[in-house]
This record gives structure tokens, sequence and C-alpha cells, in this order.
């Protein structure tokens, strides 16, 4: 979101720039004059109909993740313990980007956090923050389970993964 922000800043920058450069400049520069318009009404299209739009998709997007994840015994691998003495446990996203763990798990870093669904592209990424560890992986628009690797598992071995499937 930083990232973003950080462009829009810059882009409102160059458009005020843009439209104040012509009222500047004599009658002998005209042609500087109309690409700076040129250029004006580009970074206007992009601040005002490019960003909005796709902030509207990511937010609606963002919406249908919210919800209640059952542990997904089946397709999790920790090499630690039997996941099934933790089939009761839920991942809860919340709409105001936070989210947490209903009992504690000892395979993971840590129960709750913030999280943030992102497209980067095409590919929708979440992010997900526990405590101070980042974390983000690429999801599917249409299989909303969540699978987190070894990176957020404690002392993980390759292959282990956490899968929570969304409780019906």
């Amino acid at each position: 979101m930083e990232d973003l922000t950080e462009t829009l800043v810059i882009c409102a920058l160059l458009l005020i720039i843009a439209l104040g450069t012509p009222f500047f400049l004599s009658r002998k520069l005209r042609v500087i004059k109309y690409v700076s318009w040129v250029i004006a009404a580009f970074l206007a299209l992009f601040l005002f109909i490019i960003v909005p739009y796709n902030g509207y998709w990511t937010d609606k997007e963002a919406k249908y993740r919210v919800g209640v994840y059952q542990l997904d015994i089946t397709n999790s691998n920790y090499h630690r313990i039997d996941l099934s003495k933790f089939k009761s446990i839920t991942l809860k996203l919340k709409g105001d980007y936070t989210f947490l763990l209903n009992e504690n798990a000892p395979f993971l870093v840590s129960q709750s956090g913030t999280w943030l669904y992102w497209i980067d592209g095409d590919e929708p990424i979440i992010k997900l923050k526990f405590n101070n560890a980042n974390y983000q992986y690429s999801v599917s628009r249409v299989d909303p389970d969540i699978v987190l690797d070894g990176s957020l598992l404690k002392e993980a071995k390759p292959g282990d993964k956490i899968a929570f499937k969304p409780k019906k």
C-alpha cells in the first residue's frame, strides 16, 4: 500500500508541474506548452480513472476473502506434531484487515496480525504480518484456500505447510 501512496504523490506533483508550466512559458515556446498539456492529460487520466478503478476491484476481491477458515488437515503437512489434534483451529480474516486464530497453534510464529489483499499486475497476493514477520503469497481468484509454507512455521522442514479452507 505504501508503494501506491508514493506513486500517487509523485503523479500528483507531476500533474501540478505539467499544469503550471504553460503559464510561465512565453509564446515562443508554444510546442512545450502543448506537450505539457498532453502530459497533464495523461497524468490526470492515470490519477482519476485508472488508479481508482483498480482499487475498486482490489477492495471488492478483499471482501470476498473476509471470513472464517478451518484448518485443513488433509492438505497440511507438518513434521513435528500430529495436526489432527488441532482440527478445531480456525483463522478469522476480519474486514478491518486484522486476523486471529481462535486458539494457540504451536506450529505458527504468532496467533494474530494484519493482512492485506493486493493485486500485483494480474496476480493477486495476500500479505500477512505476524508481529514483525512479513509473509506474502500468491492466491488464486477462484480458490479461496490459504496455504502457509515453512517461512511462518516454527522449525519447519522443506515440504511443511499449513492449509486453511473456508469454514462451511
